[in-house]
């Protein structure tokens, strides 16, 4: 009498029910009311191999509230209003945590944005990699700025307003197009 190999089946992950020779099949029936957008989860219908021949039992549905919505919608943007809603995200999001540094670094801003917001607690300010042509004005409400880094931009002159930034330690202004620096 020969002797029939056994089968090996790979362990099932702990949280995954061990399947059985029969086949189950979902047919998935969603019903959304008219005015509260609730979906009920799909019915189930289990078919089972048994003695050669296929019973059907049907599992009542249970009702979990769903709720539906829109959910993103596509909008029609041109890459530089992209590059302005995401610096406005850094902003906003630099604001909310209480974070005292924004890293602007190679956004391609062709201007500062507005941080009138983060006025009283930015420390660090990272321009640098952008497309500023001029030195940006709206820096001069960060009265607690420490450090400023506006490396690599087309910046041709730093004006002498600069010196309203009492607290400045550090200005980065490497591989700019400085012809002009402001006396003292």
């Amino acid at each position: 009498m020969q002797k029939h190999p056994q089968l090996l089946r790979r362990p099932l992950p702990p949280n995954l029910p061990k399947l059985s020779l029969c086949q189950k099949k979902v047919h998935a029936e969603s019903r959304v009311t008219e005015h509260e957008h609730i979906e009920t989860v799909p019915t189930q219908s289990m078919l089972s191999l048994h003695e050669d021949s296929i019973k059907s039992k049907k599992i009542d549905p249970i009702v979990v509230p769903v709720v539906q919505g829109e959910g993103f919608k596509t909008i029609v943007a041109t890459r530089y209003e992209t590059i302005l809603a995401m610096t406005n995200l850094a902003i906003i999001n630099c604001q909310i945590h209480g974070r005292n540094a924004l890293n602007l670094k190679g956004f391609f801003l062709l201007n500062c944005p507005d941080l009138t917001p983060l006025a009283s607690q930015l420390i660090y300010l990272n321009l640098s990699y952008n497309n500023i042509c001029d030195f940006p004005t709206e820096i001069y409400c960060l009265k607690n700025l420490q450090i400023l880094n506006l490396r690599n931009n087309p910046i041709k002159e730093i004006p002498s307003t600069i010196q309203q930034l009492k607290l400045l330690k550090s200005l980065n202004v490497a591989f700019n197009l400085i012809t002009t620096l402001p006396p003292g």
